[in-house]
């Protein structure tokens, strides 16, 4: 036994990290956002709490995008590194007995070598769920944001192909975020009926800080008939904040989908 020790010590030492790739879904209402916080909880925080107590050992998570309080995912990337004889398939199960109700690990898959989610994603898609109708629903307030009785959906459609492309987006992002610069691409912007609603889908290579909700809004009021498609384009143009509207609330968003670059 007093020789069995070192052993272990070395076995350990020496033992190679193997590299976790999860997708993640969770109800945001409940967290204060993905990205750990010194106060509040958080999904980064809570994830990587239950992978501590999985894997006996302090584990780094990082995502694919820092999702604000209120919003939500189906899609998020979550990668690691864990010295571990635990394959993918139980680290999800141990996982999902432990985590809050409200996350969940939909799919977990082993990497040859680490994998950064947010520097090697080519493509993100967002979409922001619209209510239409008299009332929102109870059972959809955290999940949907109240549009109004109707939209125009045809109208929608036409502004949101004025802002399919490569364009400087500085009116449809808080100031600070365009320090760096502003031009993103966006490969597609879809408008789509669903029951009592509309979804809004956003595939672009990069987003600024609350661009999805902005532009979002911008729809919304083209819906509404508060103004014309191509007042989209000249917001695009003014690279002004205040020329767009405000901000739409989190709750309708949902960050859907994360394509990664292939190694």
């Amino acid at each position: 036994m007093a020789g069995a020790s070192p052993r272990g010590g070395a076995e350990r030492r020496t033992a190679q990290s193997r590299y976790f790739l999860l997708t993640v879904a969770y109800d945001g209402g409940e967290y204060r956002g993905w990205q750990r916080q010194r106060s509040g909880s958080t999904v980064q925080g809570e994830l990587e709490a239950v992978l501590a107590r999985v894997l006996q050992q302090p584990v780094a998570v990082r995502g694919a995008g820092r999702t604000d309080a209120g919003v939500h995912a189906l899609g998020q990337l979550a990668a690691f590194a864990a010295v571990t004889r635990l394959d993918a398939g139980a680290i999800r199960r141990a996982l999902n007995a432990l985590l809050p109700a409200a996350i969940r690990v939909v799919a977990a898959d082993e990497r040859a070598a680490a994998v950064d989610p947010r520097r090697s994603a080519w493509r993100k898609t967002y979409v922001y769920q619209l209510h239409v109708g008299e009332l929102l629903p109870p059972e959809r307030r955290r999940h949907f944001v109240h549009a109004g009785s109707a939209l125009d959906v045809a109208a929608m459609r036409a502004a949101a192909r004025l802002l399919h492309g490569e364009h400087d987006f500085t009116s449809f992002a808080r100031a600070e975020a365009t320090r760096r610069g502003a031009v993103r691409r966006l490969f597609a912007v879809r408008v789509a009926r669903i029951p009592r609603g509309v979804r809004l889908f956003f595939t672009g290579s990069g987003f600024l800080y609350n661009m999805v909700r902005t532009l979002a809004a911008a729809l919304v009021a083209v819906g509404q008939g508060r103004c014309r498609p191509e007042a989209v384009a000249a917001m695009l143009a003014a690279k002004d904040r205040a020329s767009a509207p405000a901000t739409l609330p989190p709750e309708g968003l949902w960050l859907w989908r994360v394509d990664l670059r292939q190694p």
